[in-house]
């Protein structure tokens, strides 16, 4: 009796340590999964949600699209997407228009001269076939435009044959403006908008794309435009805005007028801006509303301001002005993306005075000053300029150091 007492007691016990043991190593292994999960799910996020971009310019893609046949074009295109696959670049802003010109083929504006080989456009659809070779990669397009810009040249000899600029000009001389630094599309006219937002239509219903960029491009860097009859025309009419604030608005109805047509194509399509790091010369010069953009709804998802500053440079020192772009960005839904400028890697700076040395010496600025941007809760990414500078023929040793240094920080 008594060892069948002791039977029972030892197989009790027994049973009793392998319930707690194995209750234990059950919690154990729970916790451990929800930690790997919560740890994944925060480099998830600060990995995937985040835009990791570069600017491919017009004079970029030329290079890879002019003289060329298809299937030479087609591999370059392969050699462009895997040098972003392969330095974790998720997103591509495509110069799509840069001077009331297309890389793309469009029934509206002519093909730009940078694309063209003797006078005539590429066989095929140089957008089309990166748009889709992005998608293979799972990298992001933005169509970037420069709505406004029609020429360098203050003449029309060099516009090209079909360019709707001549149409505009020929039905009514307001629609342009005609200046010592080319001729731009009249942001106070009507069917100049009309026009802008035609090519923009014509983009999101032919392509597959994420979203429509501008750059800080809006009225000419000029002190004298002719748009005073416009504005006589308005202040008769009633009305009361200053000239400075009339010019902002002309670009604020454009802006909410695309930021409305991008949403109504799609909901998930992303309508984003590059302006001037420079917001007073942004808001006074180019009269692009920075602010407005920023806090008010109806305008754009995100900025990406052009802060091309290095630490030490004299009238513009980087962390002053990315303090300026978090204040405004930091209560708002518009989003910050810092646009930085790879093409100053291993480069004199000619214009920061004591600073200008400072990207020839350093080799951590670009890391630098991303590290500094994610201390806002409003950054959401960088994208560098430009494609040639980091990853292509203008790249030096430098630079490589600098974009390895950055794009470690996006492991």
């Amino acid at each position: 009796m008594k060892r069948i007492i002791i039977l029972c007691f030892l197989i009790i016990t027994s049973f009793l340590f392998f319930f707690m043991f194995n209750k234990d190593t059950e919690s154990k292994t729970a916790s451990e999964a929800t930690k790997s999960t919560s740890e994944t799910d925060v480099k998830t996020e600060k990995t995937e949600n985040k835009i990791q971009g570069v600017w491919l310019t017009y004079s970029e893609i030329g290079g890879l699209v002019k003289g060329k046949t298809e299937d030479e074009y087609k591999e370059n295109i392969e050699t462009v997407m895997k040098n972003l696959k392969a330095n974790k670049i998720n997103t591509v802003f495509y110069q799509c228009r840069a001077f009331c010109d297309s890389l793309y083929d469009s029934d509206i504006f002519p093909a730009s001269k940078y694309i063209t080989a003797s006078s005539s456009a590429p066989d095929f659809d140089p957008f089309e076939i990166f748009s889709e070779k992005a998608e293979d990669y799972e990298i992001s397009v933005h169509c970037w435009i420069n709505p406004y810009r029609i020429s360098y040249d203050n003449t029309f000899g060099n516009l090209p044959k079909g360019s709707p600029a001549r149409e505009l000009y020929k039905n009514d001389k307001s629609t342009l403006i005609i200046c010592d630094s080319g001729i731009f599309l009249n942001p106070a006219h009507s069917e100049s908008r009309r026009l802008v937002l035609s090519g923009i239509r014509e983009i999101i219903s032919k392509y597959k794309v994420s979203g429509i960029h501008f750059d800080d491009y809006f009225y000419p860097e000029e002190e004298k435009l002719n748009d005073d009859k416009m504005y006589k025309e308005y202040k008769e009419q009633g009305g009361m805005l200053s000239l400075a604030d009339w010019r902002r608005e002309n670009v604020n109805v454009l802006v909410s007028l695309v930021y409305s047509l991008v949403k109504e194509y799609d909901e998930s399509l992303l309508f984003s801006i590059s302006p001037s790091a420079d917001i007073e010369k942004c808001k006074n010069t180019f009269y692009g509303d920075v602010e407005k953009w920023c806090n008010e709804e109806g305008f754009v998802d995100f900025v990406v301001p052009q802060i091309y500053y290095g630490f030490v440079n004299e009238e513009m020192p980087f962390e002053e002005v990315l303090r300026e772009w978090c204040v405004l960005s930091e209560n708002s839904d518009t989003k910050l993306v810092l646009g930085m400028a790879s093409y100053k890697c291993g480069r004199e700076d000619e214009f920061a005075g004591n600073g200008k040395n400072e990207w020839k010496e350093n080799v951590n600025i670009l890391s630098r000053q991303y590290e500094q941007a994610l201390k806002s809760q409003a950054c959401q990414g960088f994208s560098l300029f430009s494609y040639s500078y980091c990853f292509g023929e203008n790249v030096n040793e430098i630079s490589k150091k600098e974009i390895k240094k950055l794009l470690y920080m996006v492991e």
